[in-house]
């Protein structure tokens, strides 16, 4: 398993709701992380993965804050994706403080 580090941007809940073909669908909650990549020439580029969770709580008290997260990598139209099981803990990345700290 892979381990996805970020920043906490938001956590998103949706309510449970009937779909346009009548079919009900589950309440569920999304969390979302900036991510940073290093390309080839050392030059970052920043993105946002989205991804269910089962313990919106858990990263609502780390919004701001760098994580670690296990995660399983698919491909999802031709870009790379990420998920995570329901209920994952996510953790301080190792050297959190001390980055939050350099970039303030």
């Amino acid at each position: 398993m892979l381990t996805l580090e970020g920043m906490v941007l938001a956590v998103i809940e949706h309510e449970a709701r009937k779909g346009r073909d009548g079919k009900q669908y589950d309440a569920y909650a999304q969390v979302q992380l900036q991510v940073e990549e290093i390309m080839e020439n050392g030059q970052a580029r920043y993105g946002v993965q989205t991804m269910t969770t089962g313990c919106p709580d858990r990263f609502q008290k780390l919004i701001g804050k760098r994580v670690e997260v296990p995660v399983r990598a698919y491909v999802r139209s031709n870009t790379v994706a990420f998920t995570m099981q329901p209920n994952v803990e996510p953790v301080l990345a190792r050297g959190a403080d001390a980055h939050l700290q350099k970039a303030g």
